[in-house]
């Protein structure tokens, strides 16, 4: 199934110079979903940590070193993570607020690694943790639920296109 907010996700991954991307939205409009179908469309694999499932995973994220952290990451998931190649996506992150702050790392010591990171209640987290986002380094994406448009696609038939007359 493609969705708009797709297109926006493919821009992202295709853009040479990129930062990480925080992908915001309510509960159950497909932030997961659409990161995961950019890993299968886009990249050789991609290695997902959910933090609501396994919160000890924060503990990755406090190595000093990126190439630590990778490599506890591939043991985590079982994922052969290589920059490039690999989309890593951080799920329900607002779980583990510091985790946002330590991403930084990744982000200076591994620049060609494309890194999501997603939650429900992000924005909650964000507000009420004071927590430390790694400013100009990150960019921000918003996830709207399924359109209409969206959903004609799903279902096989083409998007109408309203013309005034």
């Amino acid at each position: 199934m493609h969705r708009q907010a797709s297109n926006a996700l493919d821009a992202w991954a295709a853009r040479p110079r990129r930062h990480a991307l925080v992908v915001r939205g309510a509960r159950q409009v497909g932030k997961t979903w659409l990161l995961r179908d950019l890993g299968a469309r886009r990249f050789g694999t991609t290695a997902l940590i959910d933090f609501q499932l396994d919160p000890g995973a924060a503990e990755i994220f406090e190595r000093t070193r990126a190439s630590e952290v990778i490599a506890n990451i591939e043991a985590l998931t079982e994922t052969r993570v290589t920059p490039g190649s690999t989309l890593l996506i951080l799920d329900e992150v607002q779980e583990v607020p510091r985790v946002i702050e330590r991403v930084r790392l990744l982000i200076e010591g591994v620049p060609a690694l494309h890194i999501a990171l997603a939650g429900s209640a992000l924005d909650v987290a964000l507000r009420d943790a004071r927590v430390g986002m790694p400013v100009g380094r990150v960019e921000f994406g918003y996830v709207e639920p399924m359109s209409f448009g969206d959903f004609l696609g799903a279902v096989g038939n083409a998007p109408c296109v309203f013309r005034s007359t």
